[in-house]
């Protein structure tokens, strides 16, 4: 394994699911786990996304200018213009058997003179399950801890009523024997 085959190892080793795209967009590499992804959903035909602008594509599936495809466009414009050094975002990837969510990062290319960028999606789907499964958690405490602090009140009243009853009880019962 000698030169840049090692490189190609090395880039379809990774989990991310990896792309190098030219200043323009045009997606020019893609690694073993972005084509096998490809694969899964449904994409036989140029799994690679080799020559297909990954812009064009995000701005094609953007539907407002403040959503993660349109957000995604400008980082990765922003890191091909030199603007940005690193652009990240993470992102809900559905399908409609199942839940998804990544995060993206954007790099320069460090190659001299060029303007080229990587793009890794990682998959956070693990991450954001366990996030949201702790959120909820919180929401039934909080929850849990309301009730409590109101079962509380409601016994310091009882507690109160029953001290004044018992005081009074005393009273009554001083007075006659008295």
């Amino acid at each position: 394994m000698a030169g840049k085959n090692i490189y190609k190892v090395a880039l379809d080793s990774l989990s991310a699911h990896v792309a190098i795209l030219d200043e323009e967009g045009v997606i020019l590499e893609t690694n073993r786990a972005w084509r096998d992804f490809a694969r899964a959903n449904g994409l036989t035909e140029n799994p690679g996304s080799i020559g297909e602008n990954y812009i064009r594509v995000c701005e094609q599936a953007s539907a407002s200018p403040n959503d993660e495809p349109a957000l995604i466009v400008q980082g990765i414009r922003q890191v091909i213009s030199g603007d940005l050094q690193e652009f990240f975002i993470n992102y809900p990837c559905h399908s409609p058997q199942q839940q998804r969510w990544y995060a993206l990062r954007v790099v320069r290319f460090r190659e001299p003179r060029t303007r080229k960028v990587i793009l890794a999606h990682e998959n956070i789907t693990p991450l954001v399950l366990v996030q949201r499964s702790l959120a909820q958690k919180e929401e039934e405490l909080r929850e849990q801890a309301e009730k409590l602090a109101e079962g509380n009140i409601a016994l310091k009243v009882l507690l109160k009523h029953r001290e004044e009853d018992r005081r009074q009880l005393e009273e009554s019962m001083l007075a006659n024997v008295r």
